[in-house]
């Protein structure tokens, strides 16, 4: 049986404003490959993002552009 494309998913994105969030950071490895994961605690939105290293440098930048993302959704 020959595979079949799957339908693609429809995005759409509203304007929510939230007044509070707390933002949870944690330093993942999986195979000794490290991750930033980020999730809120008020609306459980959360991100995984590769790192390369655990500088400071490196997770002040992961972290700045996670709360773009959080700013670009209306948080």
């Amino acid at each position: 049986m020959t595979r079949r494309p799957t339908e693609h998913v429809c995005t759409t994105w509203e304007s929510v404003n939230y007044q509070n969030v707390t933002l949870t950071v944690y330093i993942m490895a999986i195979n000794k490959i490290p991750f930033m994961v980020t999730t809120s605690r008020n609306k459980n939105f959360g991100t995984a993002k590769l790192i390369h290293d655990k500088t400071k440098n490196m997770i002040m930048t992961s972290i700045t552009q996670v709360l773009h993302t959080y700013h670009a959704r209306g948080f």
